[in-house]
């Protein structure tokens, strides 16, 4: 029964391969707070057939793009100026919920 409601789905944030005490305390000298944008794709490509199809066997289902809201073309940040949006490498903590949520 339709009950006149969107459902969306959301791809996963990125992942990753370090964790957030490195880029909030400036442990390491050089790119703290970011990774490989081909790295990200390679873990969204993962998933990202699965979705695809289980949002086409749903009418009305629509499916956003949380990735792109943390990348760019060439990288992907854990921060957005000087906000950690991570808690730990695959998990936002709250100020990363929030800024997705807008």
């Amino acid at each position: 029964m339709a009950a006149d409601k969107t459902v969306f789905l959301t791809e996963d944030v990125p992942e990753f391969p370090f964790d957030p005490f490195r880029c909030k305390y400036k442990v390491l000298v050089g790119n703290l707070c970011s990774t490989d944008r081909s790295r990200v794709d390679t873990q969204r490509r993962a998933y990202e057939r699965n979705l695809r199809a289980f949002a086409a066997a749903a009418p009305g289902v629509q499916i956003l793009p949380t990735v792109d809201y943390f990348c760019d073309t060439d990288e992907c940040r854990m921060t957005v100026g000087d906000d950690l949006l991570y808690r730990d490498n695959n998990h936002l903590n709250y100020r990363g919920s929030e800024y997705l949520a807008r």
